[in-house]
């Protein structure tokens, strides 16, 4: 997001701010009057994210709001979303989509991702993300070593003892080959080492067990926020009970997974069938 946008958002923030402190009212007591939680008040108020229209509403009313204002911050709204989805598809791409994930990532301290047809870009390897990057349908040749770069830099944040991470993937996302075989195995053993840091898990569902069905991976940021991606754009939920669906979700993915031990197991196993 360019910087002009994240000062716009951020001021599209603190009007609603200055709205609720006018209506005399805590953070705690907004979210509760308008049916979320005090920390997506907070990341709105921040401008770390952008509201749903109906929440705008909901908060506007909470606020007691003229229906001028109403009108004029649904009609910026409109605006913001429009923009941030032209810069994501037709501006800069790959890159600045990487930077708004990395963004999200180091705001939370807890990170919990679904993942059923490509291994998550925190675990890639450079040459397996190299594949992955080069086979999107909105890359071009010129903007791959950026994506490369962006990813591995994503990845520093793995190591900081205060956040823990947790990866339920699919078998078939670690079968489905990208690239050679030594990328496979490469990739498989970045996995097994990444396995054994305390802050970091993963489960694989296997092809052979039933699991829920889903159109699309995601990836949960601490119990307040929901990041998709698709090919377009991606689709952020942060309403409170969207957000308790998809952690429900989560939950069941875990109990269909194997245990982390059994998880890496079948890693070794993939790894051994590559040699």
């Amino acid at each position: 997001m360019g910087e002009y946008r994240r000062k716009r958002q951020r001021q599209f923030g603190q009007e609603l701010k200055n709205l609720r402190s006018e209506a005399g009212m805590s953070g705690r007591e907004a979210a509760e009057l308008a049916g979320t939680d005090q920390s997506t008040i907070s990341r709105v108020e921040n401008g770390h994210i952008r509201p749903s229209h109906e929440l705008l509403t909901r908060l506007l009313t909470t606020y007691g709001a003229t229906a001028a204002i109403k009108e004029g911050l649904a009609s910026e709204l409109t605006e913001l979303d429009v923009g941030v989805s032209s810069w994501r598809w037709l501006e800069e791409r790959k890159g600045p989509r990487q930077i708004y994930v990395r963004d999200l990532e180091r705001e939370a301290l807890r990170r919990r991702g679904y993942h059923l047809d490509v291994i998550p870009g925190l675990l890639q390897t450079a040459a397996y993300a190299e594949e992955v990057i080069r086979a999107s349908p909105t890359i071009t040749p010129e903007q791959v070593s950026e994506g490369i770069a962006l990813r591995m830099e994503r990845q520093n944040i793995l190591f900081e003892k205060q956040r823990s991470f947790s990866f339920v993937i699919t078998e078939y996302a670690l079968r489905r080959p990208f690239g050679t075989s030594e990328t496979m195995r490469t990739q498989y053993e970045r996995l097994l080492h990444l396995g054994t840091y305390p802050t970091i898990g993963l489960m694989v569902i296997p092809l052979w067990v039933p699991h829920p069905v889903l159109p699309h991976g995601f990836t949960i940021f601490d119990d307040s926020y929901v990041y998709i991606d698709t090919v377009t754009k991606p689709v952020n939920v942060i309403e409170t009970p969207e957000v308790k669906s998809y952690i429900s979700i989560y939950e069941d993915l875990v109990e269909t997974a194997l245990p982390e031990t059994e998880s890496l197991e079948l890693i070794a196993a993939l790894a051994k069938d590559t040699d």
